[in-house]
């Protein structure tokens, strides 16, 4: 069992072979859940995705561990709000492993979220 204050959320760096393998397997389970598209992500999709998300120059994720487990995603994309006149950060995925909900872990995330774009203004 995890709570939110036995998980740790850091920032996803795409260039760290633990941090990609975590955001393809949870991405992917992601896709596998109801909440998802009830379907494995193909392999060919699993195979570009890092790199697909190294070129996009607005990613953000954030990766929540258990211990040394990552349990849960935020996957997200810096836009721009016409109404607001300033930058936002927008939520695009957001998965917590099944047997880790309602534990506070996608509070934890949402938190993170929520002070990467107050501190980006």
């Amino acid at each position: 069992m995890s709570s939110a204050s036995a998980c740790i959320v850091v920032e996803a760096d795409l260039n760290r072979p633990d941090h990609q393998q975590a955001v393809v397997a949870l991405t992917d389970a992601y896709a596998q859940d109801p909440m998802g598209n009830c379907e494995a992500l193909p392999k060919t999709v699993c195979e570009e995705l890092i790199p697909a998300l190294r070129r996009h120059p607005t990613t953000v994720i954030f990766l929540a561990y258990a211990g040394s487990k990552a349990i849960g995603i935020a996957t997200c994309f810096y836009g721009f709000s016409t109404f607001a006149a300033r930058p936002l950060l927008n939520i695009h995925d957001l998965a917590v492993l099944p047997e880790h909900r309602a534990q506070g872990v996608g509070k934890a995330l949402l938190q993170a979220v929520e002070a990467k774009a107050r501190a980006q203004g």
